[in-house]
C-alpha cells in the first residue's frame, strides 16, 4: 500500500526529529534485523504509556501525533517504524510493548486479514498477560476511492490516531 502524499514529504533529517530520541535497531549481521526498524519517543519525556507501530505514510501520521499529544496534552508514547514486514522481525516490538502494555497498530490496509491483524495476534500469542489491550486502525473494508476528499474519509487520519490514543492512556 503506498500513499501517494508520503512523495510530497520531505526526508526526515536531524533537524526534523530535534523532539525525538531515535533508536535504530539495525544489525547486518542477523538475518532478521538487516532492515532497520526505528523506535522514537519523545527527548526527556516520562515512560511511554502506550506503544504505536506504523509503517509509510502512517507512520508519519503517527510521529505527528505523537508530537502533538506530548506537547498539548501530556501523552506519552513510543512510536516503532519497521522498514520491513514480511518477514516481520517481532523481536524489538516485542520488548517496547512488554514495558506499556499496550499497542496501537496502524496501517493503510484493511482490518482483516491485514498486518495488523498479524502482528497483533503475534504480540498476544507472545507475551500473554503483559499484553493489557491491542487496538487496530486500518483503511475502511472498501476499495480506495478516486476522488481525494472520498480517500481521506477512509484512510487512518491523524484525528483518529490521537482519539484512539486519548483513549488507550486513559
Amino acid at each position: 500500500i503506498e500513499n501517494k502524499m508520503q512523495y510530497l514529504q520531505p526526508l526526515l533529517t536531524a533537524e526534523t526529529l530535534a523532539d525525538f530520541e531515535v533508536d535504530l535497531r539495525y544489525d547486518p549481521t542477523d538475518i532478521n534485523q538487516q532492515y532497520p526498524i526505528y523506535c522514537l519517543s519523545i527527548k526527556g519525556a516520562p515512560s511511554a504509556a502506550v506503544t504505536i507501530s506504523a509503517y509509510g505514510f502512517c507512520a508519519e501520521l503517527a510521529r505527528q501525533a505523537q508530537l502533538k499529544l506530548a506537547f498539548e496534552e501530556e501523552i506519552f508514547t513510543e512510536l516503532i517504524i519497521p522498514t520491513r514486514l514480511s518477514p516481520f522481525a517481532l523481536q524489538p516490538l516485542m520488548d517496547v510493548v512488554a514495558r506499556t502494555g499496550k499497542i496501537l497498530l496502524i496501517e493503510e490496509g484493511t482490518r482483516s486479514l491485514g498486518w495488523g491483524a498479524e502482528v497483533g495476534t503475534l504480540l498476544a500469542e507472545t507475551l500473554g498477560d503483559k499484553l493489557k489491550q491491542v487496538k487496530r486502525l486500518a483503511a475502511l473494508e472498501t476499495p480506495v476511492p478516486a476522488a481525494v476528499s472520498l480517500e481521506t474519509g477512509m484512510l487512518p487520519q491523524q484525528e483518529d490516531i490521537e482519539a484512539l490514543l486519548r483513549k488507550m492512556s486513559a
